[in-house]
């Protein structure tokens, strides 16, 4: 993970330090998927799980209705 420190001069501009380790205003973190932890991962995890979710129940509505429909030919 690259932490990069920013501070907002006074006439507005960014202006950005090399390191952390100075007086900082802000400091952005950037970094990949593969640097996430299991509690950074774990909302992403849910949404997908609900989307597989909601999707699987929507196909088996779908097949219900049609199994019914082809029953009354």
């Amino acid at each position: 993970m690259i932490q990069q420190c920013v501070s907002i001069r006074p006439d507005g501009l960014l202006q950005i330090a090399s390191n952390v380790a100075t007086n900082c205003q802000y400091v952005i973190t950037s970094g990949s998927v593969m640097d996430w932890t299991i509690e950074d991962a774990k909302p992403v995890l849910a949404a997908i799980a609900l989307l597989w979710a909601t999707a699987y129940f929507f196909r088996v509505l779908i097949k219900t209705i049609n199994q019914d429909g082809d029953s009354n030919d």
